[in-house]
């Protein structure tokens, strides 16, 4: 696993990190839900240590050797009468040096460097073959505000929404079992109304989809729409038919679903709310 360090100081110097509550607030939240990784140390415990190794024979007053020792490197300056003025408490509220946000890169014959937030709120990277890591990190940083925007939002859209029940091994075969012939028979009823064709079917374990379909007319099923009902399972289905005719999401890709389904905006937003 690859991490996406953050420095808020560096951050904050290339005006990549928003000055308000809220967006702050989102930082915690990730935090607090693990998707973000915050380090322990903080800049006074780092102070602290380097004011107790402070050699006594250094040269200047010691209000001179405090200041320098706090103000090395720090994401912010202090004086030493703030320094030495702050409380326990205060200490405790001091931010971190660093964030840790873990991602996953996918390199590929694209022309450009891409940025995407999963089902789950994890950061993935999907970048040109030659790109080098260093360059897709230093992107990253700069669009840190839009990270924690999306990643905040995928996290509310998963505590608010439904989660699928959990079920054993024997009850998932079961429940396989009951629904290909089910599959089998819906599959038949659309494509004969949609007037198209397709190949292999399969019922596989996915954590990111519903289903999906190759440009060689092969359609996969994520099995969990056995426990799905019934006109949440049709949209996924006429979903991977249609794009035996778009095999993309343009208008033209919308209007064969909607010809099939005209409600299938509100389908579509149902089954946001379930998460694999």
């Amino acid at each position: 696993m690859q991490y996406l360090r953050i420095n808020p100081r560096k951050i904050r110097e290339i005006g990549a990190w928003p000055d308000s509550s809220d967006f702050n607030k989102k930082v915690h939240q990730l935090v607090s839900a693990g998707i973000i990784k915050k380090t322990a140390k903080n800049e006074a415990g780092a102070g602290r240590r380097a004011l107790d190794a402070l050699p006594g024979q250094l040269g200047g007053s010691f209000e001179q050797m405090l200041a320098s020792v706090l103000n090395a490197g720090k994401p912010r300056e202090y004086t030493p009468d703030e320094f030495l003025s702050r409380t326990d408490a205060d200490f405790a509220d001091e931010p971190a040096e660093e964030y840790r946000i873990p991602y996953q890169m996918i390199r590929s014959g694209r022309a450009t460097i891409s940025i995407e937030i999963g089902r789950e709120g994890n950061l993935v990277f999907r970048a040109p073959m030659r790109t080098k890591t260093k360059d897709v990190e230093e992107l990253a940083r700069k669009h840190f505000p839009w990270i924690v925007q999306h990643m905040a939002k995928k996290l509310s859209e998963r505590e608010s929404g439904t989660q699928l029940e959990e079920l054993s091994r024997d009850e998932i075969k079961q429940k396989v079992n009951a629904f290909v012939p089910i599959l089998k028979e819906r599959l038949e009823h659309y494509a004969g109304r949609m007037g198209v064709t397709y190949g292999r079917v399969s019922i596989r374990d996915q954590r990111t989809r519903w289903g999906s379909c190759s440009a060689k007319g092969n359609l996969n099923f994520n099995w969990r729409l056995s426990i799905l009902p019934v006109e949440l399972r049709d949209y996924v289905i006429v979903h991977e038919l249609a794009h035996r005719k778009e095999m993309n999401h343009s208008a033209a890709f919308w209007a064969v679903v909607e010809s099939i389904l005209p409600d299938y905006r509100e389908r579509r937003k149902k089954l946001k709310e379930y998460h694999i």
